[in-house]
């Protein structure tokens, strides 16, 4: 939602700035914390950084295309696909260490999904499902 006020005509920022921008802060901040903790700790694995370097690039290129999208398209699709991630990484986790998901888990997913289709059909749940929360005023 930061975005979508900072990128507004009335602001004017652009999305890539803004995001290239807070992401070079935050990795900035970052590499300084680590420095202390290599000089401190010695330890140091390439191959490790070799993953945390590369995690980082496709992590910023996400975060890149979902500010884009947030500036320019409809904030709640967007927000739901976003979200949506974390309901999948809950299934690949439970196939990963081959186990079925506890009740818990169930209940999560199935409300998180329901949540992210609030985000893109509301209009659906607001006549079929009866929805009070999404009801215009």
């Amino acid at each position: 939602m930061l975005a979508k006020h900072l990128t507004s005509e009335r602001i004017g920022f652009d999305a890539l700035n803004v995001t290239f921008s807070t992401i070079s802060l935050v990795n900035i901040l970052v590499m300084i914390c680590s420095i202390f903790y290599f000089v401190r700790v010695g330890v140091f694995d390439i191959y490790l950084f070799g993953i945390g370097l590369a995690g980082s690039f496709f992590d910023t290129l996400g975060i890149v295309c979902i500010t884009r999208a947030f500036s320019c398209g409809p904030a709640g699709l967007i927000s739901a696909i976003a979200t949506s991630t974390n309901l999948f990484l809950t299934i690949v986790e439970a196939i990963k260490h081959q186990r079925s998901l506890s009740k818990m888990e169930t209940v999560g997913l199935l409300l998180g999904i329901y949540g992210a289709l609030v985000l893109v059909i509301p209009n659906f749940f607001e006549k079929y499902c009866f929805c009070l929360c999404v009801k215009k005023r």
